[in-house]
């Protein structure tokens, strides 16, 4: 009896060490939810055609195809980390061209779709729509990031 009254403190101990490193978790960043702009895309233009994130902010832009083609969003050059795509176009055109780009996600009409990332470098980005024509007769936006 007198080896469990003192191991006591000693398991005690043990359980409050266990309960703190459970609070602290892991790093926030990865856990903190991505701030979500929305952006749908006609026929030649973008509901948003300017976006603004700060350096090192998880976001989240959601796609939607109101148009009656194919649309993409495409940046070029923005520094980033951890993009991941959900959605998009399959096969055609625009399934080479994802590797040309920073970022790249084509949705076919009524589709929709999201880019998640953080932004690592302050700057002003172009984003703009690939298809033949829609850049030229003003598909496209910024994205800066303070």
């Amino acid at each position: 009896m007198r080896r469990i009254v003192r191991s006591l403190p000693l398991v005690l101990a043990a359980f409050a060490a266990l309960a703190l490193l459970a609070a602290c978790g892991g790093d926030d960043k990865d856990e903190a939810p991505a701030r979500a702009m929305q952006v749908s895309m006609q026929d030649i233009a973008y509901s948003n055609i300017a976006l603004t994130a700060s350096k090192g902010e998880h976001i989240r832009i959601e796609l939607d195809n109101k148009g009656q083609v194919t649309h993409d969003f495409t940046v070029d050059g923005i520094p980033m980390q951890g993009l991941h795509m959900m959605g998009g176009a399959s096969g055609g055109d625009h399934q080479h061209m994802a590797a040309d780009h920073a970022m790249h996600l084509a949705l076919d009409k009524g589709q929709s779709g999201s880019l998640e990332f953080t932004p690592t470098e302050a700057g002003t980005y172009e984003f703009y729509c690939t298809v033949a024509g829609h850049r030229d007769a003003g598909m496209h936006g910024t994205l800066t990031v303070q």
